[in-house]
């Protein structure tokens, strides 16, 4: 007669044995519910920003066995050790603490932002590393549940950067994530900016608090192009737009 195998687990610091459950997809214990429901919340988070992910973090082998691991699987697990926080027994994402890339940190090349209306306008007070050629920009609404990727080839010396945001981001707090990419190995980590729902006056630079993220979603839309300045201009091609507002 075969004998079902005997799953072992630690709980409050007990070592439990118990039968293999019916339906694996359908976890019984709280303990597992809390671990799937952990996994769910990141991978969900992480799907909508492979678009930078990609680019952020290089494939590796793993220790034991030496499997090759994907970008998006390394970034999963800087996700879930680093940005995951439990807050009465649910998980939720901490956006200050995720990280899209991998690399020198960006601490000494701090960004501000200028908003009004669709227009944001980053500013770089120490200006972007050297060697920079190009930028990429990840914005996230909580209040609608959508992200839009945006593309940006740099110039030498460049303190500012302009975006056109979709519609939907109009009067919504937003959440932010930049990376650099540089040419030769260099290669830098993301860094994240926190923009209010309200315009700034007179194009003052502001910086604001974060709040935790449960759910993200992605319209996946990914554009490459210049600086605007105006909706006018940004449809003459000198915008940074997303898809949709390409096409008006």
């Amino acid at each position: 007669m075969r004998r079902e195998a005997v799953i072992v687990y630690v709980a409050d610091e007990q070592m439990r044995a118990r039968s293999r459950a019916e339906h694996i997809h359908n976890p019984r214990t709280a303990l597992q519910q809390a671990n799937r429901s952990k996994m769910g919340i990141a991978s969900h988070f992480l799907r909508h920003m492979q678009a930078m992910v990609a680019h952020g973090f290089l494939p590796t082998y793993t220790e034991r066995n030496g499997r090759k691991v994907g970008a998006y699987h390394v970034a999963l697990g800087r996700l879930l050790q680093e940005a995951m926080v439990q807050t009465g027994g649910a998980w939720e994402i901490d956006p200050k603490r995720v990280t899209l890339a991998e690399g020198n940190s960006l601490e000494r090349h701090p960004a501000s932002y200028a908003r009004k209306g669709r227009n944001l306008r980053l500013d770089f007070s120490n200006g972007l590393p050297k060697g920079v050629g190009r930028i990429r920009i990840a914005v996230y609404c909580p209040a609608t549940g959508r992200a839009s990727h945006f593309v940006q080839e740099v110039e030498l010396a460049c303190n500012s950067i302009q975006l056109w945001l979709p519609k939907w981001a109009r009067g919504q707090a937003l959440h932010l994530w930049w990376m650099v990419e540089c040419k030769g190995r260099m290669r830098w980590s993301s860094s994240y900016l926190a923009v209010g729902a309200k315009d700034t006056r007179g194009g003052q630079k502001k910086k604001t608090p974060h709040s935790p993220l449960r759910r993200v979603e992605s319209s996946g839309n990914t554009v490459r192009q210049t600086t605007p300045v105006s909706k006018r201009k940004a449809k003459e091609g000198r915008a940074c737009l997303p898809d949709d507002e390409r096409q008006e």
